[in-house]
């Protein structure tokens, strides 16, 4: 038996932060070969931020960090926030360090409920965390994290023996500091090109033309147009891209568009079976675990005649009635 199903998720409009680059990548001279790492500046929506990635390699449980302190400043983590990453975790973290130890509540975590740091990518395989991660130069948040400007900070870096929560003393040849070079990103040349351009096109071109296209254009072009528009019409505006599902059973795919002005996101899948079978896809945050507890994934199964709009408690189905979305609004389109 096979089920096979396109539907249409319906979503709020508002997309992930993303960094864009607009500087070289430049290594950091660590002194220790067990850490690689480069940083490059660049913009997330419009502010100023800096991307790091590193390469951190060790025997057993290791952790590695990087922070800023200010030029001509000794280049050690006592009392300042860093970034740190170890080879049990699954994400960078926001930090603190006392006196060059982990402190705070919990340690080694920053006390402040903020996290300015996002985790683009990490992997921990075999003795290895690669990662990538940025934060803004400013994140609003000056007691906790260090404002970067051009000439006023340096990085410092540092590797060593267990985890995060009960990281050993890197030692006198665990770490490293380096002045940065700072690049600012480039202003936008809109703004100087749009006034100049628009007061010369526009007095002599728009006096002759409105008055032969307007008449007889919009009286046939607007009824023609406006019943065509479904409002669950998805009309797709990206490339197809294929799910990687680790199962045989099921291949599903996605592709971003629009729905009635609002984005969404299209999927098709292609689920097999023997008796009677179940399937389903949801959404967590990059850099948790990929798991579907306490989330309200999309599923179906063998039976139905329509995907469904679910809630899972823990893993299981839950609500009244089980496995159904207790909320009565169901924001996805078959």
């Amino acid at each position: 038996m096979i089920v096979k199903i396109a539907l249409i998720l319906l979503l709020s409009g508002s997309v992930a932060a993303q960094f864009t680059a607009c500087g070289p990548v430049t290594a950091i001279t660590t002194n220790n070969a067990a850490l690689t790492a480069s940083y490059e500046f660049g913009t997330e929506t419009g502010r100023d931020a800096i991307r790091f990635s590193i390469t951190n390699t060790g025997t057993g449980t290791f952790w590695g960090a990087l922070g800023f302190r200010a030029t001509g400043v000794d280049g050690n983590m006592a009392n300042i926030h860093p970034i740190g990453w170890d080879s049990t975790g699954s994400a960078v973290q926001d930090m603190q360090l006392i006196n060059g130890f982990p402190g705070g509540t919990p340690p080694p975590l920053e006390a402040d409920p903020t996290r300015d740091v996002t985790t683009e990518s990490f992997m921990s395989s075999g003795g290895t965390v690669t990662a990538t991660f940025w934060r803004l130069l400013d994140t609003g948040d000056a007691a906790n994290d260090m404002v970067l400007a051009a000439g006023n900070f340096i990085i410092v870096t540092a590797t060593g023996a267990n985890d995060l929560a009960t990281m050993q003393n890197h030692g006198p040849t665990g770490r490293a500091k380096e002045p940065i070079t700072f690049v600012a990103c480039p202003t936008t040349a809109v703004p100087t090109a749009v006034p100049t351009a628009v007061p010369t096109a526009v007095p002599t071109a728009v006096p002759t033309a409105v008055p032969t296209a307007v008449p007889t254009a919009v009286p046939t072009a607007v009824p023609t147009a406006v019943p065509t528009a479904s409002p669950t019409a998805f009309v797709p505006c990206g490339p197809v891209t294929a799910i990687t599902t680790n199962n045989a059973a099921l291949t599903a795919s996605y592709e971003f568009g629009t729905n009635g002005g609002q984005d969404a996101i299209r999927f098709s899948i292609t689920n097999t079976g023997t008796g009677t079978f179940w399937g389903a896809l949801g959404f967590r945050a990059t850099g948790v675990d990929g798991n579907m507890a306490n989330i309200h994934p999309i599923g179906w199964d063998s039976t139905g005649s329509a995907v469904q709009d679910m809630q899972l408690i823990n893993g299981f189905p839950g609500g009244t009635p089980p496995p159904l979305e207790a909320d009565p609004t169901r924001d996805v389109t078959t």
